[in-house]
């Protein structure tokens, strides 16, 4: 489990598929990901689904399609 957005929002595993929770153990994005890590400071989240990355919103929209071998933010 990954702590973000100051405790209120986690990644997190399960059945060895990565989804968000808030604290009070919702989802918020779904178990569906190979792996999911936290927003950089415009609230995008890069993953990996299928063996290819692209990015989420805070809402679990996709904003970049998961067609790419990496994703990288600065």
């Amino acid at each position: 489990m990954i702590c973000w957005e100051d405790g209120i929002m986690f990644s997190a595993e399960y059945r060895r598929k990565w989804g968000v929770i808030n604290i009070k153990g919702e989802v918020i994005i779904p178990f569906k990901f190979d792996w999911i890590s936290w927003p950089d400071k415009n609230g995008n989240i890069p993953a990996c689904k299928a063996g290819k990355y692209g990015c989420l919103n805070m809402k679990g929209n996709v904003i970049l399609p998961f067609v790419y071998d990496s994703v990288t933010f600065k």
